[in-house]
């Protein structure tokens, strides 16, 4: 069985102590077993320390690595998982980076301090709901959508996982959803374009108005002279 000190540790620092373990118990019994003299058993008990000690150092520098290089994965929930910037706004980013210390997130309202592995888990652990910007978990969530080549948004939580496409970038959704920013994008850029059109000329009609009440300061003068 695992002590107590151990729960909660990634599966591969578990593996490594628990070989640490297994190796020196099982030099710790072949050396109490053996009958030769009282140096020998203690060589070879300081030989199980030395690979205990060899197998946690090694498990403390697994748990020095970032999670991607561990190969560590979103959680899954009832839709699939969850990509970690999902719904989070471009200028939030930092933010949530530095809201992450080690494997801990502190909610934006300070209210609570959760594992990581609970954050786009699908359950609303923040009250602020800033747990889940990439599900509909929280009632007051708020979920950005990028929408590249198209304006970006950000849309109520509850539009999230809700089988309609309301980012055009299709990102609400995780399936049945396609990119159509180019294509809505383009009409956008027309339209924008036919009201810069519009000002430019209503700009140059303007010029030429008062361009036409403009009065010779020095024909004034000379005839005020």
């Amino acid at each position: 069985e695992r002590p107590r000190a151990w729960s909660g540790l990634p599966g591969c620092v578990l593996d490594v102590l628990g070989r640490a373990a297994r190796v020196a118990g099982r030099s710790s019994m072949m050396a109490g077993a053996s009958p030769s003299s009282s140096s020998s058993r203690s060589r070879a008990s300081s030989s199980a320390k030395g690979l205990f000690l060899f197998f946690a150092l090694s498990a403390a520098l697994l748990l020095s690595v970032p999670e991607p290089a561990l190969g560590w994965k979103p959680p899954r929930t009832k839709f699939g998982s969850v990509a970690p910037t999902r719904g989070i706004h471009v200028n939030d980013r930092q933010r949530y980076k530095d809201a992450v210390k080690g494997q801990e997130f502190t909610c934006f309202d300070g209210s609570r301090v959760i594992d990581v592995t609970r954050f786009n888990d699908d359950h609303c652990d923040c009250a602020d709901g800033s747990d889940e910007p990439g599900t509909s978990a929280c009632a007051n969530g708020r979920f950005y959508c990028h929408n590249a080549n198209h304006r970006s948004k950000t849309i109520s939580s509850m539009f999230v996982d809700d089988g309609v496409c309301d980012c055009c970038d299709g990102t609400d959704e995780r399936e049945h959803c396609e990119n159509t920013c180019l294509e809505e994008g383009a009409v956008l850029r027309k339209e924008l374009e036919e009201e810069m059109r519009a000002m430019k000329e209503g700009l140059a009609v303007k010029a030429k108005l008062l361009s036409g009440n403009t009065i010779d300061r020095d024909e004034v003068n000379s005839k005020v002279a």
